[in-house]
């Protein structure tokens, strides 16, 4: 489908995509906004991120991320998995996400998210 990532990891191929059912599901459960989730570059909030964004069946968030990490930073799954997930899912906008890819401070990060 044109409005999931695909990622080929391994052998295994990957499909993301940000439903809203999750995503409100992640706001109850955090008692966070979305978008300050994607503000959160911690382990446990990325590894939380990807498995409500995997669409695969029976995937292991942890697992997920340690494949993920054979060949990419934390900072590189944010921006190539994470962030290109909230924007095809409709999230945040492309624009945005161009800005994010480009800054590295983190406040200008925190505000084009909100």
């Amino acid at each position: 489908m044109n409005n999931e990532l695909i990622k080929v990891i391994g052998d295994k191929e990957y499909h993301f995509k940000f439903k809203s059912k999750k995503c409100i599901d992640l706001e109850k459960a955090t008692g966070k906004q979305f978008l300050e989730l994607l503000q959160d570059a911690s382990m446990a909030n990325i590894a939380r991120l990807l498995k409500a964004a995997c669409l695969t069946e029976g995937v292991d968030e942890n697992d997920l991320l340690d494949d993920l990490m054979i060949n990419s930073s934390l900072e590189e799954i944010m921006l190539d998995v994470i962030y290109e997930t909230a924007t095809i899912s409709g999230i945040i906008s492309r624009a945005d996400k161009n800005k994010i890819e480009k800054t590295q401070d983190k406040e200008l990060v925190k505000d084009l998210v909100q």
